[in-house]
């Protein structure tokens, strides 16, 4: 730091000296560091330790107050070579990388170091990968005096989720040490942090190691960084339909398939199972990478809607430009990207739609179809009077709904209406059968409705009313001779002797004129005999 030379006046007995007074600017223990960019050395690409800080001082507790980087205590390092001490368990470069750093040394005498790097978070979507390996000489001391090392990550915006933190004690039996004599070795690890939705925030990065506190025990560590993209890259797709899936080096997860290594094979990816990689796995800052296999994969989603008489139509969803392959699971295939398909019975299938784009991706869907049989309406009906309910019975196949029309108007809508009165007549009954995706059928019968009259005499018995009354009540409306020959037809006269009606069935009008109240006279033949008898009209 820069000297200031002041002259101050000082009295002393009456007189007056300028003496010179030196000020002296001493540097603050962890000044604040500039930020700096994602490229400035946050993995000591250059092999120094340029953008870095560094201290030193005493544990334990870590006291470093001296500001600085001290050749010995803070080390770059670089090539294959091997820490002797961990029992060549530890490479003193991090793989994948050309430079690491070697934080404290196996002096082991109560001394600490740190080192900070401080830098703007550049973007989104990103992973600082924290690298460490660590030896640290188990003194057996109380855990406050044993060999350390430590990392500390923080940021100026909301802080950071995971791992942020970390404190390694020699003889800790939470931590995976293997052992070589009394050292306390653990193997080079990464932490992953998860900088997503920090951009432009200023992350500060602490690493420091500690011998423990009475000094006859060292602790140091291997220490690298890397700021690697949070993203699965999908290569594909190879002929056979499979794809490779990437993640950056350095990351050192595991696949969902188990695998640790920077790529993996899918064989059948498909648009339901997503591809995924699994970062700090087993521990309590898990992360995880999603990759949808539908960025690359065409669509093979389809709908269907079935339709009457075993016909189903199939329609593909967002197809365009891709080789479509139906297997409706009746030995019958099709391509196309709409079909309507022509099953043969009923029954259960098993519908898939493969789906091929022009970079060899496919994904196939599957869909299970129940074809329904077509409705068959059918009803059969006992002979009946009028006044009487009918006797009907639905004998309708693979229905669900049912509508009862009489004469063209509805009627019931039950399966077996009891309370249907029809009145005398020749009447028009019709059954309509629907299933639950309303396919429907037709059953229609026309019906000789007796009169109550006609009801009550056996069919050998001949019967000649004196009597009816058509005046729009429903009750005695034509005038029928009961058991009367079949196509015997019968005449009516009035009192004039002219002939009014010749048929079987009078409803008691003339030219389609109403006839006025009176007696008729009516005339026929039965058993080759000619028979007369008056009849009246009532009104």
């Amino acid at each position: 730091m820069p000297l200031t030379l002041f002259r101050i006046p000082i009295q002393v007995e009456g007189l007056f000296f300028n003496l010179p007074l030196l000020l002296v600017l001493f540097a603050a223990c962890h000044l604040p560091l500039a930020a700096q960019t994602p490229s400035s050395n946050i993995g000591f690409e250059t092999g120094t330790f340029s953008n870095w800080q560094g201290a030193t001082g005493s544990c334990c507790p870590v006291f470093a107050p001296n500001q600085g980087i001290v050749n010995g205590r803070h080390t770059i390092t670089t090539g294959s070579g091997i820490d002797t001490l961990s029992n060549n368990l530890i490479q003193q470069v991090c793989t994948g990388s050309v430079y690491s750093a070697q934080l404290g040394n196996s002096g082991g005498d109560a001394e600490s170091e740190q080192l900070y790097f401080q830098m703007l978070i550049p973007a989104d979507s990103l992973i600082l990968a924290v690298k460490y390996a660590v030896l640290l000489q188990n003194a057996q001391h109380p855990p406050s005096k044993q060999p350390r090392f430590r990392y500390s990550i923080t940021s100026s915006g909301i802080p950071l989720t995971g791992c942020t933190e970390k404190l390694i004690l020699a003889g800790d039996a939470t931590i995976p040490f293997l052992h070589y004599q009394d050292i306390d070795i653990l193997p080079w690890q990464t932490t992953a942090i998860d900088l997503s939705g920090k951009t432009g925030d200023t992350l500060k990065i602490t690493f420091e190691t500690g011998d423990c506190e009475p000094g006859g025990h060292f602790g140091y560590a291997y220490v690298d960084l890397m700021l690697l993209p949070k993203k699965i890259e999908l290569h594909g797709c190879n002929p056979d339909g499979s794809l490779n899936a990437i993640v950056a080096s350095g990351l050192d997860g595991i696949w969902m398939n188990g695998s640790a290594t920077d790529s993996i094979h899918v064989a059948n990816p498909d648009n339901i199972n997503d591809i995924y990689y699994v970062l700090n796995a087993n521990s309590d800052c898990e992360l995880t990478i999603y990759a949808a296999p539908e960025v690359l994969l065409p669509s093979s989603e389809f709908t269907f809607t079935e339709m009457c008489v075993q016909q189903v139509a199939f329609a593909a969803i967002n197809s365009i430009n891709n080789t479509l392959v139906w297997d409706f699971g009746d030995g019958n295939n099709a391509i196309d990207s709409n079909f309507i398909h022509q099953y043969n019975s009923p029954g259960n299938y098993e519908v898939v739609l493969t789906a091929t784009s022009t970079n060899n991706c496919f994904s196939t869907t599957l869909q299970q179809l129940i074809v329904h049989e077509n409705p068959e309406a059918l009803f059969s009906s006992a002979d009946t009077c009028s006044g009487i309910p009918i006797t009907l019975k639905n004998e309708s196949q693979d229905a669900e709904t049912y509508f009862w029309y009489l004469n063209g108007n509805l009627s019931d809508t039950i399966e077996n209406p009891v309370n249907l009165i029809l009145s005398e007549g020749m009447q028009t009954l019709q059954l309509i059968a629907a299933n639950n995706i309303g396919c429907s059928d037709t059953s229609s019968a026309t019906l000789n409705i007796k009169s109550q009259i006609e009801c009550l005499f056996p069919e050998s018995y001949l019967y000649i009313p004196n009597a009816f009354t058509p005046n729009g009540d429903g009750i005695n409306e034509i005038f029928k001779i009961i058991n009367l020959e079949n196509d015997q037809e019968y005449k009516i006269f009035n009192r004039f002797g002219q002939m009014l009606y010749s048929g079987n069935s009078w409803n008691g009008t003339f030219e389609n004129k109403d006839c006025e109240a009176g007696v008729y006279l009516v005339s026929f033949q039965h058993n080759k005999k000619l028979h007369q008898q008056t009849i009246s009209l009532l009104k």
